[in-house]
């Protein structure tokens, strides 16, 4: 059980603290950190790209990377802001980058994923699919997974983009995959939840979630949390296989495009019906909402105990992960649907209007 642990940390430590390598923040997807964003929030700066941002931004060393839906990838120094590379794909960028090992991975919709080296943006090579890439990458071992909307999951090697293994599912694939020592979580339009071997591919269990999943799937502990743009919440017990809750929600224009994350035994999620609630991660039990203007497509980042999120009414929020209540809320500008990354005590978060933002 000790080698077991020490696994999971070192898995889940990759975006912890102070650095945030990718979509959110680790391979499991957690969305948490222990960098704290103090109230009250105020923006240090800004930085205009060339279309809006649906993607969250990796910081890794002191450089930032960003991606664009006109196609941008962008790398700058966190410091001054200097511009160090940009590299221009012909189709949209809603993937978030993940950085590792010097170089940069990230899938666009035109159904290509690339590796660009950190620091000069070239590319070093790229693999092809059949149809656009909305996930991210997620670190396994010395592969790189991800999902594309031809409906398969695909891993291949970090150094060379040699293809280890790609398997079907029944329909596309939009989240981000989540990676334990209990294997690798994949969640997509098909309904199911499946856990799949790391090592080639083979489905060691599935569980029916009831539809389609345009979020990603989270992992604390051997728990597996999933929500559907049908607003079905869900919990697994990938050690036990073993579906421990699912629980429907009524609210008017209810729907989860936003990713979950866990906090003191809650699991927190946005909605399209307007609001942030937290549910007993153990039994699904209702804890708190948090009520916004707009929905929430934006997914939660929990930083020392402060749920942030962003909103489609332009507002950034500050919300206690506890109890829901509301420390701070910052407008931005335009719509908000990429989630924060935070970073030695730096919200980073996109907008629809292409605009960068630094929250500190």
């Amino acid at each position: 059980m000790k080698a077991c642990l020490a696994v999971l940390f070192l898995i889940g430590g990759l975006g912890r603290g102070t650095d945030w390598n990718c979509f959110r923040g680790d391979a499991l997807n957690s969305g948490t950190t222990t960098s704290a964003i103090p109230s009250p929030m105020r923006q240090v700066w800004s930085l205009s790209l060339d279309g809006p941002i649906q993607s969250t931004a990796a910081v890794l060393n002191g450089t930032v990377f960003v991606s664009s839906m006109a196609g941008s990838v962008y790398a700058f120094r966190l410091s001054d802001r200097k511009a160090l590379w940009r590299f221009k794909s012909p189709s949209a960028f809603s993937a978030s980058p993940t950085v590792i090992d010097g170089r940069v991975f990230i899938g666009d919709e035109g159904g290509v994923f690339y590796a660009l080296d950190a620091q000069t943006g070239k590319p070093k090579w790229r693999v092809e699919t059949g149809d656009k890439i909305v996930s991210s990458g997620t670190v396994v071992k010395q592969d790189i997974v991800f999902g594309s909307y031809d409906g398969r999951v695909y891993c291949v090697r970090r150094t060379d983009g040699h293809r280890h293994w790609s398997v079907p599912t029944k329909a596309p694939i939009n989240g981000t995959p989540a990676f334990t020592p209990l294997g690798i979580l994949v969640a997509g339009c098909d309904g199911n939840l499946r856990v799949l071997n790391p090592t080639n591919g083979h489905q060691t269990a599935s569980y029916p979630i009831g539809a389609n999943v345009a979020a990603s799937p989270a992992m604390n502990g051997t728990m597996a949390f999933v929500a559907t743009t049908r607003a079905e919440y869900s919990c697994v017990d990938i050690q036990q296989k073993k579906m421990l809750w699912r629980v429907g929600e009524k609210e008017e224009g209810a729907g989860c495009y936003s990713s979950p994350s866990f906090s003191n035994g809650l699991v927190l999620f946005g909605s399209r019906s307007r609001r942030v609630f937290a549910m007993d991660a153990r039994t699904g039990a209702a804890r708190w909402t948090f009520r916004t203007k707009e929905s929430v497509d934006s997914s939660p980042v929990i930083a020392a105990g402060t749920a942030f999120f962003g909103c489609n009414d332009g507002f950034l929020y500050a919300v206690r992960a506890t109890d829901g209540k509301r420390l701070d809320a910052l407008r931005l500008g335009g719509k908000i649907t990429a989630a924060p990354a935070i970073t030695n005590n730096l919200l980073l978060i996109g907008g629809e209007d292409g605009t960068l933002h630094a929250v500190r």
